[in-house]
C-alpha cells in the first residue's frame, strides 16, 4: 500500500511539475521526490531480502531502480517504449518503459527462467529545447559482473540529481538508458550468455552476438532495434558497463588520447587499456554504421572488490567526466584552453593494411586454400616409409592433416602450397597460426612450416618447445617457454612487426616468449611448405604428427586476435598502429607528448605522484638531517594500482658513520608491517657507510587502489641520509622472491651484479646507492630505471630499476655513477610473474 501511495503521489507531482512551468516547482519537487524515492527503494530492497553487496544485482533490483527513476521529472519513456509489450504484473509506472521481452527458458536441459521485461528510458531536461548530444548507456551483458551494474547506477543516479553539473548535462544531452541487456543470463547465472543463445547455437558470450540482429536471438533483436529507433542510429557517447578484476577502460587505439579519457584520468588517475575488440561486441557494434555510429565508445570495467558506495561514487565520476569535456566553463576545459599554445602531441594513428593470405583447414578432404586467394596445396607423397594424408580427428571434430615422417626417414612427405617469388614472400609484418598434435620429437629442429629459409616454425633444437626462425632479423630465432609434445592439440602462433621491432610466439593463445629484433625478412627461394622442407639437405627433419587450421597473414595479429583464434573465433582484422613521429622538445617522460606529465616528471623529487613505467606504480623519497625527535624517519606516499596478485617492493638506502644507526626497526605500508627480503641487505664502507636493503608486501596485505604512506623507522634517530623508492606490480606470484643477490665496491663509478632467475619473465627489482650527490644511469639492456634521487648538502644518491628477462637463468643489473669513483652498494631480488 505504501508503494502504491507513493507512486500515485509521484504521478500527481509529475502533473504539477509542468503546471509549475519547469522552474521553482521543478527544483522543489525534485528534492521531495529524491528523498521519498530513496526511502521507498530502501524499503523495497529490505522487503526483498537484498543486501548491498557487489555480487547482488538481479532483474528484480533493476526493476525496482527503474521504478525509482520513473519518479524523476527528467525521466521519460524512449520512442520504442510500449506498454503493450509489458509482461502481466509489470508495475504500472514503468509499463511504457518496456521495449521488449526475453523468451525465458522452459527447457530442462538449461536453467529454468521466466520471461523478463527489457527496460529502457531517457534522461534529459524536458524544459530545454534545441539540439542536444545523445549518449547510450547500458550494462548487464555478463551475469557475474554486477559491480558494473552498481557503477552504472551511480552514473544514472548522478544524471537525475540536483548537482549543478548534472543540471547542465540534462540541458545539453539526451541519455538513453538500458539498465539490463541480458536479463535471462543474469537470472539464470548462465556463464556469460543465456539459455536462448546456447540452445540456438550462438555460443556462450552475450557480448559476442551484437552483430546478429535479425538472426533469431529475441533479446538482441529487441535491444538493437530499440536502440536504433530511440537514438536515430546516431550517438556521441556510448558506455557499456562491465565488472572485472580491477578498474580500467577498454577502448580502441584511436580513443587513447580522446578528451574523455584524459578528463576521467584527471579525476581518477585511471590508466586506459587498449583492447581493439571485435565487431560482435556492444562497444564496437555501437560505433558501426549498422549500429549507433558512436563517436566515442568505452567499456568501464569495475573492480569486484570494495563496497557498493565506492562503485556508486565511481559511477558519478564517470558522469562528471562527461560534463568536464562538454561544458566550456568546466575547470578541465578552461585549463585545456589555456594550455593550447604549448601542448604538443606527436602521436600518429596509422592504418595497418593486410589480409588473410592463406588458410588451409583440410575440412573438405583437400589441402585447398579457404581464404579465397587460391593458394591451394598439394600433398607430396615422397615414399621412403613416409606419408601425408587427410584424416578425421575426433578431438578436433574435423578433418586434419596427418604427417607420417618417422624416426630415421631420409625424405619427407609434406604439403606444398607454392608461393615462391610471390604471395609467400612477406618481409615486414607477418603472422602465422596453426594447430599441432605431436607425441615425441625425433630430430633436432624438426620442420613444422617453412618458406625456404625466409621464415620457419620448427622444434626448438633438441628441446620440446617451439621455435620461430626469420632470416634477416637482428636476432633470427625465438623459442617458446611452453612445450607441445604431450599428445594433445596445441595452438602455435608467431607474429613479427618491423615497425615496433616486436616478435611474439604464442602457445594456446598465451604469450610464450618475445624479443625485439629489427630489420626486414630476407627473401629466399623455396615454397610455402607444411610439415617439412623441400630441400634434400633437410629431408630428414619432417614433422611427425597432425596439423590443422594453418593460417598466414601479412599483418600483425594482436594478442586478442590470437586468443580469438584459440577460442575458435575470427580475428578482428588489421588494427590501427599508434606511431610516434618524433619526440618533441620538452618531452621529458618520452610519451611523444608535451603536457603536465612532463612537469610532473621534472618535479618528481617533491611531488607525491606516481611515475609509470613497465606497468608499475613508482614513488621515491629523500630526507636529510631529520630531527632526532621524529620517530618515523622516512615517510612518502605510494600509489598502489588495481589488479590481481599485486606486490609492493620498497627499496631503502641510507648513509651514516655508525653501522648500528643504519639498523631498521620497521617498514610499513598503510600501517601494515612489510617483509624484509632475506639476504638483501648490504653495507659498504669503513668510516662513512652506505647500506641498501629491500622489503616486500603481498596482495593479502595490500589495500584497495589509491595513495598510502610508506613509513620507515630506523633504530637510531640521527641517521645522516635516508633515501628510498617503491615499485608495485600486478600478476606476481604470491610468495617470497625466487632469487636474491647483493654486491658492493669502493673506489669505482660502476657496479654490475648478476642474479640467477628461476622462471622466465621474472620481475627483477633493485636498489643502488652511494655516499655522494650525483645521478645513476643503467648500463644493461632491458633495465627500466624507475627512480633516481639525491639527499641534501652533498649527501647520498640512490636509484632503482626493474627488468623482465624473457628466459630463466643468469641476468645482470648494471649501473654507472655520474660523479666519479665512490663506494657503491647494490641489492637485487627476483619475483616470479604470472603474466
Amino acid at each position: 500500500m505504501f508503494t502504491q501511495n507513493f507512486l500515485d503521489f509521484s504521478a500527481l507531482i509529475l502533473y504539477n511539475d509542468f503546471l509549475g512551468k519547469c522552474y521553482f516547482w521543478k527544483v522543489m519537487i525534485m528534492k521531495i521526490r529524491i528523498i521519498a524515492g530513496v526511502v521507498v527503494l530502501s524499503l523495497l530492497m529490505a522487503a526483498s531480502g537484498f543486501a548491498d553487496t557487489l555480487d547482488e544485482y538481479d532483474p528484480n533490483r533493476t526493476e525496482q531502480h527503474t521504478i525509482l527513476m520513473s519518479a524523476s521529472p527528467y525521466v521519460t519513456k524512449t520512442p520504442s517504449g510500449n506498454s503493450a509489450l509489458a509482461l502481466p504484473g509489470t508495475p504500472a509506472d514503468i509499463e511504457d518503459f518496456v521495449i521488449g521481452t526475453t523468451p525465458g527458458n522452459t527447457n530442462p536441459s538449461y536453467p529454468l527462467s521466466p520471461p523478463h521485461n527489457i527496460y529502457a528510458y531517457m534522461i534529459t531536461d524536458p524544459c530545454t529545447s534545441g539540439p542536444k548530444k545523445k549518449a547510450m548507456i547500458d550494462t548487464g551483458n555478463h551475469n557475474t559482473e554486477t559491480s558494473g551494474s552498481w557503477a552504472f547506477q551511480g552514473m544514472v543516479d548522478f544524471f537525475v540529481s540536483a548537482d549543478p553539473e548534472a543540471d547542465w548535462l540534462r540541458k545539453h544531452v539526451e541519455f538513453y538508458i538500458y539498465p539490463l541487456v541480458n536479463p535471462d543470463g543474469r537470472y539464470t547465472a548462465t556463464g556469460r550468455g543465456n539459455p536462448e543463445m546456447t540452445a540456438e547455437g550462438f555460443g556462450t558470450d552475450h557480448n559476442r552476438v551484437w552483430h546478429t540482429q535479425g538472426q533469431g536471438l529475441s533479446t538482441i533483436d529487441a535491444l538493437t532495434t530499440a536502440m536504433i529507433a530511440d537514438t536515430g542510429g546516431d550517438v556521441h557517447f556510448a558506455f557499456d558497463y562491465h565488472g572485472a578484476g580491477s578498474t580500467f577502460f577498454y577502448l580502441i587505439p584511436s580513443l587513447l588520447d580522446c578528451p574523455y579519457v584524459e578528463a576521467f584520468g584527471e579525476r581518477e588517475s585511471s590508466i586506459p587499456t587498449l583492447r581493439p575488440g571485435d565487431y560482435r561486441m556492444t562497444r564496437l557494434w555501437v560505433m558501426r554504421p549498422e549500429g549507433l555510429n558512436a563517436e566515442f565508445s568505452f567499456v568501464p570495467e569495475n573492480d569486484k572488490t570494495g563496497t557498493v558506495a565506492q562503485r556508486l561514487d565511481l559511477g558519478k565520476e564517470y558522469g562528471l567526466s562527461i560534463y568536464d569535456v562538454m561544458d566550456p566553463n568546466s575547470d578541465y576545459l578552461k585549463l585545456k584552453k589555456e594550455s593550447e599554445n604549448w601542448l604538443v602531441n606527436n602521436l600518429e594513428v596509422q592504418v595497418q593494411t593486410g589480409e588473410l593470405v592463406g588458410f588451409w583447414n583440410f575440412d573438405d578432404g583437400t589441402a585447398d586454400d579457404s581464404s579465397g586467394n587460391g593458394h591451394h596445396g598439394t600433398l607430396v607423397q615422397s615414399g621412403g616409409g613416409t606419408s601425408v594424408n587427410i584424416v578425421y580427428d575426433g578431438d578436433r571434430d574435423s578433418n586434419v592433416l596427418e604427417l607420417n615422417n618417422p624416426v630415421g626417414h631420409t625424405i619427407n612427405s609434406v604439403v606444398d602450397c607454392g608461393g615462391a617469388g610471390s604471395w609467400a614472400d612477406i618481409r615486414s609484418r607477418i603472422s602465422i597460426a596453426l594447430w599441432v598434435k605431436v607425441d615425441t620429437f625425433h630430430a633436432s629442429n624438426q620442420y613444422l612450416l617453412t618458406k625456404g629459409n625466409t621464415y620457419q616454425l620448427t622444434r626448438s633444437g633438441t628441446t620440446n618447445a617451439m621455435r620461430s626462425y626469420m632470416d634477416g632479423l637482428s636476432d633470427t630465432a625465438l623459442s617458446s617457454s611452453a612445450t607441445v609434445n604431450d599428445g594433445g592439440w596445441h595452438q602455435v602462433a608467431v607474429t613479427y612487426d618491423s615497425n615496433s621491432s616486436e616478435r611474439i610466439i604464442y602457445i594456446d593463445g598465451e604469450d610464450s616468449g618475445s624479443d625485439a629484433p629489427s630489420g626486414l625478412l630476407n627473401v629466399h627461394t623455396g615454397t610455402f611448405v607444411i610439415g617439412g622442407r623441400l630441400n634434400s639437405s633437410y629431408d630428414h627433419r619432417g614433422w611427425d604428427g597432425r596439423v590443422d587450421d594453418v593460417r598466414l597473414y601479412d599483418y600483425v595479429l594482436t594478442p586478442d586476435d590470437v586468443d580469438l583464434l584459440y577460442q575458435g573465433s575470427e580475428p578482428c582484422g588489421p588494427q590501427p598502429l599508434i606511431i610516434c613521429t618524433e619526440n618533441p622538445d620538452g618531452d621529458w617522460n618520452d610519451d611523444c607528448k608535451v603536457n603536465f606529465l612532463d612537469f610532473q616528471f621534472l618535479a618528481s623529487d617533491w611531488l607525491e605522484w606516481p611515475i609509470y613505467g613497465e606497468g608499475v606504480g613508482v614513488s621515491e623519497y629523500y630526507s636529510n638531517n631529520v630531527s632526532s625527535y621524529v620517530a618515523i624517519d622516512a615517510t612518502w606516499s605510494h600509489k598502489i594500482n588495481g589488479g590481481d596478485n599485486r606486490i609492493l617492493v620498497v627499496a631503502i638506502a641510507a648513509e651514516d658513520d655508525s653501522e648500528s644507526d643504519l639498523a631498521i626497526a620497521s617498514v610499513k605500508y598503510n600501517n601494515v608491517e612489510m617483509n624484509i627480503v632475506p639476504g638483501s641487505g648490504v653495507t659498504v664502507g669503513t668510516g662513512t657507510k652506505v647500506k641498501t636493503v629491500l622489503y616486500y608486501l603481498l596482495e593479502e596485505d595490500l589495500p584497495e587502489p589509491g595513495y598510502y604512506n610508506v613509513a620507515v623507522t630506523y633504530a637510531a634517530n640521527d641517521v645522516a641520509q635516508r633515501l628510498g623508492g617503491s615499485v608495485s606490480r600486478a600478476n606476481v606470484a604470491q610468495q617470497a622472491p625466487e632469487a636474491v643477490a647483493t654486491n658492493s665496491n669502493t673506489g669505482q663509478d660502476t657496479i654490475s651484479t648478476n642474479i640467477t632467475t628461476v622462471t622466465a619473465d621474472a620481475w627483477v627489482v633493485d636498489v643502488v646507492a652511494c655516499d655522494d650527490e650525483g645521478s645513476f644511469s643503467t648500463t644493461t639492456g632491458g633495465m627500466t630505471e624507475q627512480w633516481d634521487v639525491n639527499g641534501d648538502d652533498a649527501g647520498s644518491t640512490a636509484a632503482g630499476a626493474t627488468k623482465l628477462p624473457a628466459s630463466a637463468g643468469l641476468t645482470t643489473m648494471s649501473w654507472s655513477y655520474s660523479s666519479g669513483a665512490n663506494m657503491l652498494a647494490h641489492s637485487i631480488a627476483a619475483f616470479e610473474t604470472l603474466d
